[in-house]
This record gives structure tokens, sequence and C-alpha cells, in this order.
């Protein structure tokens, strides 16, 4: 297996210390560097558990002074997953909840009228 030289090493070190995870396409002995595309909900570590989390669910806890209960789901209204301020996120009650507001989202987007009511949407 080729050894990657000095120079790259640390030029691959620096452009993962500024942009993240990088992945290096080695091509007929030419190096190619990409920017590995994030698509997931970043994450970081809760200070008081240790444990790793979603960054959406912290902010959103911390705006609402109180844990979120089992079960709440926290939608983004601008639909960008890596923003995350206060006033972008919105806590629903429920995963049907949020299927519904994503449908009345998707159809208004498109310029169409809901198919069910929330009645419906819901089984109520």
């Amino acid at each position: 297996m080729k050894r990657l030289s000095e120079e790259l090493t640390t030029f691959l070190r620096i452009k993962r210390a500024c942009f993240g995870p990088t992945l290096l396409h080695v091509y007929a002995s030419r190096y190619r560097l990409i920017q590995q595309r994030r698509r997931w909900y970043p994450r970081r570590t809760n200070p008081e558990t240790g444990r790793m989390e979603y960054v959406h669910r912290q902010e959103a806890a911390r705006q609402m002074g109180r844990p979120l209960a089992l079960g709440e789901v926290v939608h983004h209204k601008n639909g960008n997953r890596h923003d995350c301020r206060a006033e972008n996120l919105l806590v629903l009650p429920s995963q049907a909840a949020h299927m519904m507001l994503e449908h009345r989202e998707r159809k208004t987007r498109t310029g169409l009228h809901p198919l069910f009511s929330d009645h419906e949407l819901l089984g109520l």
C-alpha cells in the first residue's frame, strides 16, 4: 500500500480541521480531495450526560426550558437541517402531527391543495 507524502498528510490534516471530514480519491497516482457532503443532522456531546445528541433537539429543549417529552418531534421551518436557530425550530407533539405539517407544506410548495383535512390525517 502506498504511503502518503508528509506534505499531503499535513495538507489533509489542515483541511479536515477547517472543513470537517474529507474523502481522498486516488486516480492513477494523482490525489483528488473531495469535501464530504454532510446530509445528516448535526450532533454534539451533551455536557451533562456525555452522550451525542442532535443539536436541534438540544436547542429546542433549551428554548422551552425543559427536556423534550418522549414522542415530541422538532421540525425545521425552513427545511434546512443545519439551521438550528430558535426561531426556525417548531416542537410538535407527535410524528403524526409532523407528517401532517410536512404534507401541507409539500402540497402548498407545489401549488396544490392538501388531499385530506387535518382531522383525516390525524385519524380523528
